[in-house]
């Protein structure tokens, strides 16, 4: 018995540790995540600076350079992004790793003219996944950031997918995934069904999953289910020997 609870205190802490600096996925399409945002913006981290870094949090600044404005008023094209990474008070969390190419959310906080904060959501890498979904997101832009002597826009809603500035993307949704069957729900998180299968007339099923590109909740799910799963095997045997 003594050894049993010594396991248990061992194995514990392990456990609850997996739950602590967590990132969750938030679960939504890129196109209600640019609806929530008031600035939307494509460019480059080109510096990281780390400021709390405990059990809990892992938070830093970022210096980001601005390529692209998709969304939101005319900003400089070097801008300050403050209170990234994992925060206890939200949901997603943000890499911004110096050196690669994003599509990042944001709002205004702070005096600052320059600062912003992302929104509770991930950023996205800017892979060929989320330049293809940029395709078909609507009423969006392509306006250089203020100063810039050149255009670096990706392409965005482009004709074939958004034929009036108007369409609603929820409509737009429905012009590219087809179902035998009727929406479950006719909201905002619409969800499609038919007969067991969905048909998708093109593109591949990754470009319908949310804005966690590289998000690592399954990883922390799996963790704890091998940290269950060595406590019973430990405990089977603890009682087979005794």
């Amino acid at each position: 018995m003594t050894r049993i609870i010594f396991i248990c205190f061992i194995l514990f802490p392990i456990a609850i540790n997996g739950k602590l600096r967590s990132c969750p996925s938030t679960d939504v399409f890129i196109w209600n995540t640019v609806q929530r945002a008031p600035l939307v913006v494509y460019g480059k981290s080109i510096g990281k600076v780390i400021y709390v870094d405990n059990d809990a949090e892992l938070l830093f600044n970022v210096t980001f350079r601005v390529e692209c404005i998709l969304k939101g008023q005319d900003i400089k094209n070097r801008i300050e992004i403050t209170d990234a990474g994992i925060k206890s008070d939200r949901i997603a969390c943000q890499y911004l790793d110096p050196g690669n190419a994003y599509v990042v959310f944001l709002e205004k906080c702070g005096l600052n003219m320059n600062a912003y904060c992302p929104i509770d959501v991930q950023e996205r890498l800017a892979d060929d996944t989320t330049l293809e979904l940029l395709e078909k997101t609507c009423r969006l832009k392509r306006n250089p950031p203020l100063d810039s002597l050149s255009n670096n826009c990706p392409s965005v809603s482009m004709p074939e997918f958004c034929h009036y500035n108007n369409i609603s993307t929820k409509r737009k949704v429905v012009d590219y995934i087809n179902t035998n069957d009727k929406p479950l729900f006719n909201n905002g998180t619409q969800i499609f069904h038919g007969s067991n299968k969905i048909i998708i007339k093109e593109g591949k099923l990754i470009d319908l999953i949310g804005d966690n590109p590289r998000n690592c909740a399954r990883l922390l799910t799996v963790n704890s289910l091998w940290v269950i799963n060595l406590a019973v095997s430990v405990l089977m045997c603890l009682l087979k020997i005794n």
